[in-house]
């Protein structure tokens, strides 16, 4: 990057872990990730489900099956 001194950034050590804890950490991150794309496929299975809902709710109004008894 042209904007940061490359004296400051050769004189300073960065920490990083071994390659076991590294692997450790890919591994969880991709669990993490896995569980929020099933998160995400759930949500949408549930906003389908809501709108079936939504309109078998609005054919019942209208039929005055809602209010028949």
């Amino acid at each position: 990057m042209p904007h940061v001194d490359p004296g400051l950034l050769w004189n300073y050590d960065f920490p990083i872990p071994p390659l076991n804890e590294q692997h450790r950490i890919v591994t969880k991150i991709e669990e993490l990730f896995s569980e929020l794309d099933k998160g995400i496929e759930n949500l949408k299975t549930t906003q389908a489900q809501l709108k079936v809902y939504r309109q078998a709710l609005l054919k019942h109004a209208f039929e005055g099956k809602l209010t028949a008894q």
